[in-house]
């Protein structure tokens, strides 16, 4: 039986070790097995007989001593880790001493195992160190960590990701995350939806990248811009066990992207100012060049006109008094001689007589209609007038329809167009009116064309193409106020292009036959120099109205602009 328990001693995996203790206290090292030498590289005779102290040196017996000691004060088995550098080498090892007692209860001797667990300990250190160093990169990260398990309980989480989510408690169903951290979409308004949450579809084993939200909270009252990028977390057998999520502040990227794009914006506003004001320079340029020619050619065609205007009424005169003569003549000479007679007859002077009245008053007609004519052109020619005056709106408005008769009466395409007038009476409008009369003008013509065009495209032969003017008075607040309506019968104008016929440069007229310009400069003029407003309502075969209100008195800053 010796023999077995000494092979087991001998054959042990672990360290096994006798301690005797002697009747004064002393500890002398009783015998080791082989692994004990072969750890502390020293002989069982080398070891054996001998106080810890001699046995391995006095640091590392007294650590020894030390151990021994405590088992001896406590009287019982005692297990602890312990590290021994043993010929300068680190090592642990898992120490178990069991006291043994003689008749009388005294310890005489401790009996050891030792597991040499030097690889363990180093692994752990390893561990150790490494969770250090990942602790000390998660606090030290700008970007928020956070990993959940599967149910969505808060594993890891960060100093930066606890900043960026208010400090509060993570210990929140998911349903309740979007309330709890303040999530919101990218509207600022709508709270993130669960399913939605990066986080969330990272536990359902989704990747999500580069997801904006917006965050608010109580530390954050103003809200913060964050993305988020997740990824779902499995294991070696690629079972599902979690998600993480890092979270990167944005806030002040976003601000930086809403000053580029409020710099955009104005650059874009500026650029099409630029363009507006250049267009509106070369129109008004045009226009103040057609006024001057216009103003001159009624000027010159005033002159002859009225000339010949004034001598029809003489003319008239005359013609009244020679028909009177001859007559008389007649009367009292009713037998003429025969030579007279022939001429009388060859010149058929009866017929004179009756036509010659019808001529002249012919001629008076087709003078006065010049007149007229002149006048709205002199009317018209205004367009150069850089002061805001009293203007009668609706000769105004009927300068421009006879500028416009050309295209109004009927062709050999189409018939004429019929125009109804329903004004009202008007004070004196304070405004420019040469710039207002190319406001009409563009009105007009444009609705003219519609015209044109519908009734080139309509089946229906009893059509008639149909212009209306309305103006009337009314007040807006305790500002008296003047409106025009100008409206056709036309095909109408779609919804999505009427929020874009007062945009520069926009025409759906083909190339050549519109610049997109005029009713852009139009609400220009009615908008910035007339503190007015110009709007457009229309449905599909229903004709288009276009609206204009403009105050009947300038404000004074408008007046002297």
């Amino acid at each position: 039986m010796a023999s077995f328990y000494e092979s087991v001693f001998e054959t042990a995996p672990h360290g096994l070790f006798v301690v005797n203790l002697t009747p004064e206290g002393e500890m002398i090292m009783a015998t080791v097995n082989p692994v004990i030498e072969a750890w502390a590289g020293l002989t069982a005779a080398e070891i054996c007989g001998k106080p810890p102290e001699v046995a391995f040196g006095a640091e590392i017996g007294a650590r020894i001593r030390a151990k021994y000691q405590r088992c001896i004060d406590v009287g019982e088995a005692i297990a602890y880790e312990e590290y021994v550098p043993f010929q300068g080498r680190d090592s642990w090892s898992q120490t178990t001493l069991t006291p043994l007692r003689d008749a009388s209860g005294r310890i005489y001797r401790l009996v050891g195992t030792a597991v040499n667990i030097t690889e363990q300990k180093r692994a752990e250190q390893k561990l150790e160190r490494q969770a250090e160093i990942l602790t000390s990169i998660l606090n030290n990260m700008s970007e928020g960590i956070i990993v959940a398990d599967t149910s969505g309980n808060f594993l890891i989480t960060n100093p930066a990701a606890e900043e960026m989510f208010g400090n509060t408690s993570m210990e929140v169903h998911p349903e309740g995350w979007s309330n709890h951290f303040g999530l919101f979409l990218p509207d600022q308004k709508t709270p993130f939806p669960l399913e939605e949450l990066p986080l969330f579809r990272s536990l359902n084993g989704e990747s999500v990248s580069h997801v904006e939200m917006f965050v608010r909270h109580d530390l954050a009252p103003d809200g913060r811009w964050v993305s988020i990028n997740a990824r779902p977390l499995r294991d070696a057998y690629g079972i599902l066990q979690g998600g993480v999520i890092v979270c990167r502040d944005i806030t002040g990227r976003k601000a930086s992207e809403l000053i580029q794009q409020q710099q955009t914006e104005k650059l874009r506003t500026a650029i099409q100012t630029l363009k507006r004001t250049q267009s509106q320079l070369v129109q008004n340029e045009k226009m103040s060049s057609l006024g001057q020619l216009v103003a001159g050619v009624a000027h010159e065609i005033n002159n002859p006109v009225n000339f010949i205007y004034g001598n029809l009424i003489h003319i008239d005169e005359y013609a009244q008094d020679l028909s009177e003569v001859v007559m008389a003549y007649q009367e009292h000479y009713p037998q003429p001689t025969a030579d007279l007679a022939e001429l009388i007859e060859e010149k058929d002077v009866e017929f004179l007589l009756s036509d010659l009245p019808q001529m002249i008053t012919s001629m008076k007609v087709g003078s006065q209609r010049i007149r007229e004519i002149v006048d709205s052109l002199r009317t018209f020619s205004r367009l150069d007038e850089a002061e805001c005056k009293d203007v009668d709106l609706h000769e105004s408005l009927d300068s421009t329809l006879m500028i416009l008769q050309h295209r109004i009466k009927a062709k050999p395409d189409r018939p004429a167009i019929t125009i109804t007038k329903t004004y009202e009476p008007l004070p004196p409008i304070e405004c420019y009116s040469g710039q207002l009369n190319q406001v009409f003008m563009n009105v007009l013509a444009n609705a003219i064309d519609a015209l044109d065009e519908y009734y080139a495209q309509s089946e229906d032969s009893t059509w008639r193409g149909q212009v209306t003017i309305a103006t009337r008075l009314r007040e807006e607040g305790d500002r008296p106020m003047v409106e025009i309506a100008i409206g056709d019968n036309g095909p109408g104008i779609p919804k999505e292009i009427r929020s874009k016929i007062f945009d520069p440069f926009f025409t759906t007229k083909a190339i050549g036959k519109g610049t997109g310009l005029g009713m852009s400069i139009s609400h220009q003029i009615i908008t910035e120099k007339h503190q007015g407003i110009i709007k457009c309502q229309s449905s599909p075969d229903q004709g288009a109205k276009f609206i204009i209100t403009i105050p009947v008195q300038q404000q004074p800053t408008v007046a002297q602009s």
